[in-house]
Parts: structure tokens; C-alpha cells; sequence
């Protein structure tokens, strides 16, 4: 072989072997990527064996028990011997089936409602007392009259009249402790009838002195209806002292000077007053009227009649005034007067009696009867017809009359101008929403759903005095559960996704196991070939290195 020709045979083998190595590199690179696709095989069984589904159990009629997948169909439709679950959204909507919506959007009241499902109302004949449904309203309408008629009833004390003379217990006591010093000024002495208006006017008395009392406060200033100051002096000495008589009077004065049965003490009217405003002092004293600041003739006070004729009584020479024919009769007259200054107010029976007899025939009735006898109604089935009979309270509300909205009032306080406005939005929405069949039929979603709090479930519960009373069924209610919680709601290993995938893997398996092999016998092959080529490659490189040797020996002889 000359040396072109074994150099291109040592290339040609040295092209081999790179090729060879590069197969072989390919080849352990896919083994790599087997030992990958076992691992995600035995993940995805992996997988599968802790995956679980929801399963509902429900009772034939012959007591078995049966699991079928949990849909919201499953749930939702009626079936003998079942829970009645609804499923809530998250805006607390209970979410129907297509043919219920339908149901309940075609029907006016419960009875067309139910008669969409065969469900026919049967009178049985029978009556049953019942709360009248009118009543509440009209007891409240009725009780706030009830209420104001109460408060109108007539009270005795709103009812008296007045009577007046000489019988009355004050004008007793006055006349009784008045009687000596009276005579004794009609006798000549004045000065006596002085006592008598001192202890009218302003009587204040302590226990003690020499007639048993101390008189306290005097001399007491007081002004006349004329303007004119008087200086009130006590009465010590006087008859009425020295009869023990002056507590009594005390009564008198203080009935004078704070009012008596409530009321301001006046001096007597008189229809033949005669004075004017261009009356004498003395005139305008003995009368028992003044003119106010606003010019008007008014009548005076008791108290301010005691003082003007205290005036009159220790001035009257100076007023121009005989004592028997002036004083003495201005003295009579005011003694005649306070026959009718203590007026007494006693109870007008008849006027009150008059007014409750009016007052009593006002007394609001109450024509709505609390009670009614109600048709008894049957259904021809009644567990179904208790069935869909809660399910359109919940889609519905209370009424049998439909009415699926709820309202719902927003109160929002926003700050304009300084100053706080608060405003009140009503929003309604139904009480339903429709989930479509596709949703309602698979099991993936509900599960889904139900872990998710995408859902919620409710169940009917039956208890007394519930809104359902009036159908004449068992009382049933809505109330919010867990759904783990639920005895007939069950999570199971899904049997099925794992017998498939355990299928899957033992397939998979098998088929990356021959190919593995595969792999290896042609590793093998390619380490046999690299030897053969690795011999060749050595007994060329020798081949050239001999002729390389003749090659120099000739040309160096």
C-alpha cells in the first residue's frame, strides 16, 4: 500500500470513529430522555392515585343506597327520599336549572308554578283557623288610635267650676280673726283696721314674744297704685294678736301674696266702677281698678287693693275723706268683696261625666278578626309538591304571588360644602340566577366550585312557624351548610382515572423498557465497530510509519 493510500485509509477510519462517537453520544443522550419519561409516567399515576371525586348517596324505594357522581342535577332534582339542597352564588343567588327558570318565569303564582311539574292543589274538604294575613296591618293602624284615644281620656281634675261666698274655710278664718278690729274701726277706731291689712298684706311670723309670736320683716315697703310709698308696720298689740288668731291669718296672707288653688287673688269686679283716668287720688285708691302703663283699666290684685286702702286708712283726712261717710263704707265694701275673693273650685261631675261619655263612644274598633278559617288543600304528591313548594319560596320570597326581587338600600354619607349629605340608593335584584345545563351536569365543575367557595350550598331544613305555613305542608326553611359537612355528600377515590392511568403507566412503561434495550444492543454494536475501526486505525498508522522509514534509508544511501 503506498503512503497517498494509507493516509486516505487513516483518515477514512478517523471519520468513523468521530461518527461513531457522536451516535454513541446521541444514543446515551436518549436513554437520558426515557429515564425522563418514566419519572412523568409514574407522576401522572402518581397523580391519578390521589385524585378524588364527590359522590351523592340516595335511597330507592326499597331502602337502597346508591352513589351516583355529584352534579348539581343530582342535587337539585327531585327525587323520593332526598335531601333538597340548593346551590348559592357568591351574590347568595340560588342558582337554578334551565327548565326551572323556565318554570318559574311562565308562572304567575305557586299554583301555576307547581302544575308545571304535574303537581295539582286538591280542596280536601276540610278548614283550618289560620292567622288572618290582614290583621297585622290593621292592628297597627288600629293601635295607634287605640294609643291617641288612651291618651285623650278625660281626667277629672280638667273638669271643676268655681263656686263663690261666704262658706268657703278662708273667708272664715278671716272674718274670724278680722271681727274685733272690723267693729273696732267701724266704732271710730282705724288704727285697728290697720292690723287687719298688715296681716292681709305681707304676714311674716316666728313662735315667740309676749303674745306668743315675733313679727319679722317690718317695717315692709310698699308702693301704691298711685306711685305713693307706705311703710307697713307690724301689728303688735292688736285683737288678733291677743286672740291667738295670727297663725291663722297667716293662711290668709299667703293666699293673698302667692295665689290661691293656683290662681292670683283679685279684687271684686265692679260693674258701676266709675273711675276715669282724671279721678282723684282718693278715687283712683278706693277703686278696685288701675290704669296700667299702657293706658288700659285693669282689675288690681288683692294684695295691691290691701295696700292702697292701708293708704287710705292712715291718710284719709289728707285725702280729703270723711271718716263715717267715706271710710266706714270703703271699710264695708272691702269686707263685702272678700266674701268673694276666695273663690273654691270643686270637681264638675257633670261636665266630666258628659265629656267621658263623649270620649267613650270615640273608642276605636278593631273590624279586622284576628282569625280566619282557611281551606285545607291537598296535593296529589305531596312529598314532591313540598319540594318545589320550597324551592319557589327560595327563588320567590314568602309570597305564593310572585315576586323573585330582593331590594337592597345603600346609605352613603359624602361631604359637600362642609357639610355631611347623605344619600340612600335602592337597587333590586332576583333571588335566582340560572346555571346552564352544561354546568349543572358535571361533576368537574361542582367539585371545583365547591372548593373553590365559588358555591355554596343550602339545605331545607323543616321546623315550625315558617313562612311555608300557609301551603299546608310540613314548614321547611333554608339554611347555609358545609358541604363537607353534608351526611350524603361523600369524597372517594376516583377508581376509574386510576385504573386507566395505571394502565397508561404499565404501557408506558413497557414501551420505554424496549427501547431502552433497543438503546443498549445498539451501543453495543457501535462499541463493537469503534474496537475493529481502533485495531485498523492503529495497523494503517503502523503501515505508514514503516514506509515513512524506507522512504528516509533510500534517500539518506
Amino acid at each position: 500500500m503506498g503512503l497517498s493510500a494509507s493516509q486516505a485509509k487513516l483518515l477514512s477510519i478517523t471519520a468513523r470513529l468521530s461518527d461513531n462517537e457522536l451516535r454513541s453520544q446521541t444514543i446515551t443522550s436518549a436513554k437520558m430522555a426515557l429515564a425522563n419519561q418514566t419519572t412523568e409516567a409514574s407522576r401522572n399515576y402518581i397523580n391519578a392515585l390521589n385524585q378524588t371525586k364527590f359522590t351523592y348517596s340516595t335511597y330507592d324505594l326499597d331502602g337502597n343506597k346508591t352513589y351516583v357522581p355529584l352534579t348539581g342535577s343530582q342535587l337539585t332534582t327531585y327525587g323520593e327520599l332526598k335531601n333538597q339542597y340548593g346551590i348559592i352564588n357568591t351574590n347568595g343567588q340560588i342558582l337554578v336549572s334551565e327548565t326551572d327558570a323556565a318554570n318559574y318565569t311562565s308562572s304567575a303564582n305557586l299554583n301555576e308554578f307547581l302544575t308545571k311539574y304535574g303537581i295539582e292543589k286538591i280542596d280536601s274538604g276540610k278548614t283550618q283557623t289560620v292567622t288572618n294575613p290582614e290583621y297585622a296591618d290593621a292592628y297597627e293602624e288600629w293601635k295607634i288610635l287605640y294609643d291617641q284615644w288612651i291618651a285623650d281620656e278625660p281626667q277629672q281634675s280638667d273638669y271643676t267650676k268655681e263656686i263663690t261666698g261666704t262658706d268657703t274655710a278662708l273667708y272664715q278664718t278671716f272674718m274670724d280673726a278680722s271681727e274685733r278690729c272690723y267693729n273696732a274701726a267701724i266704732g271710730g277706731k282705724a288704727s285697728c283696721y290697720l292690723h287687719v291689712l298688715t296681716h292681709m298684706i305681707d304676714l311674716t311670723i316666728e313662735e315667740g314674744g309676749l303674745f306668743g309670736w315675733n313679727f319679722v320683716g317690718y317695717p315692709k315697703e310698699k308702693t301704691t297704685s298711685t306711685g305713693d310709698t307706705v311703710f307697713i308696720e307690724d301689728a303688735f298689740g292688736s285683737y288678733i294678736n291677743s286672740d291667738g288668731k295670727t297663725p291663722n291669718m297667716q293662711a290668709v296672707s299667703d293666699a293673698i301674696k302667692d295665689g290661691y288653688n293656683g290662681k292670683t287673688v283679685y279684687a271684686a269686679e265692679d260693674p258701676d266702677d266709675t273711675l276715669t283716668e282724671n279721678s282723684s287720688k282718693a278715687e283712683q285708691l278706693l277703686s278696685n281698678y288701675y290704669y296700667n302703663e299702657d293706658g288700659e283699666k285693669v282689675l288690681k290684685t288683692l294684695e295691691q287693693k290691701c295696700i292702697d286702702l292701708y293708704y287710705v286708712v292712715e291718710n284719709y283726712e289728707a285725702l280729703g275723706l270723711n271718716y263715717n261717710n267715706d271710710l266706714v263704707p270703703a271699710l264695708q265694701s272691702f269686707q263685702q268683696d272678700m266674701s268673694l275673693a276666695f273663690t273654691q273650685i270643686i270637681p264638675d261631675e257633670e261636665a266630666y261625666n258628659n265629656a267621658y261619655a263623649e270620649w267613650s263612644l270615640r273608642k276605636p274598633t278593631l273590624d279586622v278578626p284576628q282569625t280566619i278559617e282557611e281551606i285545607i288543600y291537598e296535593y296529589n304528591d305531596a312529598e314532591k309538591a313540598q319540594w318545589y313548594v320550597n324551592l319557589w319560596h327560595r327563588m320567590n320570597g314568602p309570597s305564593d304571588e310572585k315576586d323573585g326581587t330582593i331590594t337592597n338600600t345603600e346609605i352613603t354619607t359624602t361631604e359637600e360644602n362642609g357639610e355631611y349629605v347623605t344619600t340612600q340608593n335602592e337597587t333590586t335584584s332576583k333571588r335566582w340566577d340560572i346555571l346552564e345545563d352544561g354546568l349543572m351536569n358535571s361533576a368537574e365543575w361542582l367539585k371545583y366550585a365547591l372548593e373553590s367557595g365559588t358555591v355554596t350550598l343550602e339545605r331545607v331544613n323543616f321546623a315550625e312557624n315558617t313562612e311555608e305555613s300557609e301551603t299546608g305542608l310540613q314548614d321547611a326553611e333554608w339554611t347555609s351548610i358545609i358541604y363537607s359537612n353534608a351526611t350524603d355528600i361523600s369524597e372517594e377515590t376516583d377508581e376509574a382515572a386510576i385504573a386507566v392511568a395505571e394502565a397508561e403507566y404499565e404501557q408506558r412503561t413497557k414501551e420505554i423498557e424496549a427501547k431502552d434495550t433497543q438503546y443498549d444492543n445498539m451501543l453495543k454494536l457501535l462499541d463493537t465497530e469503534h474496537s475493529a475501526l481502533q485495531t485498523e486505525y492503529e495497523s494503517v498508522k503502523s503501515v505508514i510509519s514503516k514506509n515513512i522509514e524506507r522512504t528516509l534509508k533510500i534517500y539518506s544511501a
